[in-house]
């Protein structure tokens, strides 16, 4: 039995695990604390409880549950404490991983995930609970978050993601849940908070302090106009009080998507507000975008530095202030000068 197999059968049974119980007795419980401590200093996500077993009947955590992991440790197999508490673990419908060095004993048991490990003289720590716990709490956490390759700082860029990314428009970290684990954003009020002037940067204390000092663009830059900051602090406050404005934009940028792709259009893939129509011709990027304005929509063309070279394209800004008919009628423009140009047969 492998640890990150066990791992995986545990993930793929419960989804997320949220809380690990490390339950034993005696000089079982010993072997299971450096696991416990791995947990508490490691996992941003996942909480762990160590417990005697008696202590985990007679008190059992109220979080106990589907996106529960319990990890039972009983040499002897048939403790009595420990053997109820994994099924007590197990009618809960939490995950339950017995370790035991007796095969066919009642931790041997069908309904928990039982490993059964060798024990005796020239037996490696790896094998047993002392070494097989810790493999199990670094296999959850990597499962689950991950663990830092490098020593060193995480900047998001969030110009293109804030107010839209996510399932309320708070970006990459509620998409993809990495709070905590980014120590640097950056964002600009010229997108999808209203099209203003500047940007922000935003980090801890002690970087933002440092970035006072030492950041040359914001240095040698002027001060936004006080009506651009009062705008922009008025949208995020909208953003946190109604999920509204956020839904509408998502919805406007997957029937545009939608509508242009069913019409022949090449558009790349992206959970932003701006589309991107692809043309691949510098030149024709220019003169389609040109067209589009004599129709009466503002698009813009992009070809080389901009963008890499043969991936011209137009740039659609989607907004929650478009209705349907002002998408329908940049469709019916696209399509026409689509059509003049030879972009759709």
């Amino acid at each position: 039995m492998k640890a990150n197999e066990v791992i995986r059968k545990v993930l793929d049974e419960h989804g997320e695990i949220t809380e690990v119980y490390w339950v034993a007795c005696g000089g079982s419980l010993i072997d299971l604390y450096p696991s416990h401590f791995l947990m508490n200093v490691e996992s941003a996500k996942t909480s762990s409880g160590w417990h005697t077993a008696k202590e985990f009947l007679v008190a059992t955590p109220k979080k106990l549950g589907k996106h529960s992991l319990v990890v039972m440790c009983s040499h002897s197999g048939n403790t009595k404490e420990a053997v109820d508490a994994a099924v007590l673990a197990y009618e809960r419908g939490a995950a339950v991983v017995t370790l035991t060095d007796n095969a066919g004993s009642k931790a041997d048991d069908p309904r928990f995930i039982a490993w059964v490990y060798p024990w005796g003289d020239g037996v490696p720590t790896s094998e047993v609970p002392l070494g097989i716990c810790p493999m199990l709490a670094a296999e959850l956490i990597k499962a689950q978050e991950g663990f830092e390759k490098y020593d060193a700082l995480v900047m998001v860029d969030e110009s293109h993601s804030a107010g839209v990314v996510g399932a309320t428009g708070h970006g990459v970290s509620e998409q993809y849940n990495t709070y905590g684990r980014v120590d640097i954003y950056t964002g600009t009020l010229g997108k999808a908070f209203g099209g203003a002037l500047g940007g922000f940067t935003t980090g801890r204390k002690e970087i933002i302090d440092l970035l006072r000092q030492r950041s040359r663009p914001y240095l040698f830059s002027n001060s936004l106009a006080p009506g651009i900051i009062g705008a922009s602090l008025e949208v995020f406050k909208m953003l946190k009080e109604s999920n509204e404005i956020h839904d509408k934009l998502v919805d406007n940028v997957n029937y545009f998507r939608d509508k242009m792709t069913a019409a022949g259009f090449d558009i790349k893939p992206t959970q932003s507000a701006i589309c991107a129509v692809m043309l691949y011709d510098a030149k024709l990027s220019q003169i389609y975008a040109a067209r589009m304005q004599e129709e009466g929509i503002y698009v813009t063309g992009f070809y080389y530095p901009v963008v890499p070279k043969d991936q011209a394209r137009i740039r659609v800004q989607i907004s929650a202030g478009h209705e349907k008919e002002h998408l329908d009628k940049c469709i019916a423009a696209f399509i026409k000068v689509g059509k003049e140009l030879s972009v759709l047969k």
